[in-house]
Formats: C-alpha cells, structure tokens, sequence
C-alpha cells in the first residue's frame, strides 16, 4: 500500500493479523503523503476482518479500501500493494464442494474509478470480480490436498486526481461441504421427479 501526493514525505502504518488460527482475525493498513508546497494530500486506507463458524465455513470483510485525496495534480494512491486475506487447509480422504459468495459495493463520493474489484483464486484457479458486483462460484476440492484461497484487492490510481474520496466494501463467504454419494444422487433424482409428476396432475 502506498500513496504519493506528488512530493516525498509519505508515512505509513499497517498492523498484520496472526497466522495458523481459526480465532477471528483483523488487519488495518493506511499510507498518508502530504506536501505543504502547494498543499495537497493523499491517504490510502483498507481494514480486514475474518471470521470462521469452523474451519469449513467463514466469511472475510474488506472495509474502506480507496483513498482520500486533496488537491493532488499528480500522484497516485495504490491499495493494492498490501490488503490481501490467505487462507490454507487440508482436505482429508473424501472429495469436497467449496461454494464462494461475494458482494462488493463501491462508495466513492465521486465515482469509482480505480477501485476496480478483487481477485479470488484457489490453488492458480481464478476469478476477478468487479466492484459494484455480486455472484458466487464453486470448487470441487480433491482429497488429501492442500488448498490456498486468496482474495487480494486491486484498488489502484494515479495522475492528476484532484480532490477525491473513493472507496469499497467486499463481503466474502465460503463453505466446503461433502458431495453426495451416488446413492444420495438417486434418491434426489427420483424425489424430483416425483414432485414433477405431483405438478403435472395438479395442472391437468
């Protein structure tokens, strides 16, 4: 994460969650650059909080991830250089569904541009979701394999960018769950077809 009003006096703070635990996490990172000649300013913000049910089930919030600049004629403000959420795990000898839901808003005062969204992967499988977008996805996980999910921001500007405040909130939630035995499929397959003949002699 870094910002630049145009001159080179930038301070920046960060504080990193813990690793190896399923305890709620938090992250809060921010650069500020201000000039006094002529005066202009950029500051770039970003918070993280995971929380999990169990190690199957969780959900990561992005908060405030843009920047707010004043007076800026050329600079940059880049959040996505220090914002990201990782999570490893294990499958164990049976193969797993992993569902994946998100829901990104933008809230820029002017609009917003450089927000850009956020790439999701699993293990070099991914996928970019677009700010002001919602959708979901799903994995099917191999057993006994090891798995990183990674949700990294791609907020980014430069250039003349005047006196601006943008920013974005992404939701995520994920959930691995067991695919059903063939003999689970058989029985869903009758039971729908049943209730489609039910719907049928209603009709007729």
């Amino acid at each position: 994460m870094t910002g630049n009003a145009g001159c080179s006096d930038m301070t920046a703070t960060d504080s990193d969650s813990q690793a190896g635990t399923l305890k709620n996490l938090k992250a809060q990172v921010g650069a500020k650059s201000s000039c006094t000649n002529p005066k202009r300013s950029v500051e770039v913000t970003g918070k993280v909080v995971a929380k999990w049910t169990n190690a199957a089930q969780g959900t990561v919030d992005f908060t405030g991830v843009g920047w707010n600049t004043k007076n800026v004629t050329d600079g940059y403000a880049n959040d996505n250089e220090g914002l990201d959420y990782s999570y490893t795990f294990s499958t164990k000898n049976k193969p797993l569904f992993f569902s994946f839901d998100w829901d990104i808003a933008g809230n820029g005062v002017n609009d917003d541009f450089g927000l850009n969204g956020f790439f999701i992967d699993l293990n070099g499988s991914s996928i970019f979701a677009n700010v002001d977008s919602t959708g979901a996805t799903q994995w099917l996980l191999s057993p006994n394999t090891t798995y990183t999910l990674t949700i990294s921001n791609e907020a980014n500007d430069q250039g003349a960018l005047g006196t601006i405040k943008e920013v974005m909130d992404g939701h995520f939630s994920f959930l691995a769950y067991s695919v059903p035995e063939p003999s689970s499929w058989m029985l869903l397959s009758s039971g729908l077809i049943a209730a489609v003949g039910m719907i049928r002699r209603r009709v007729l």
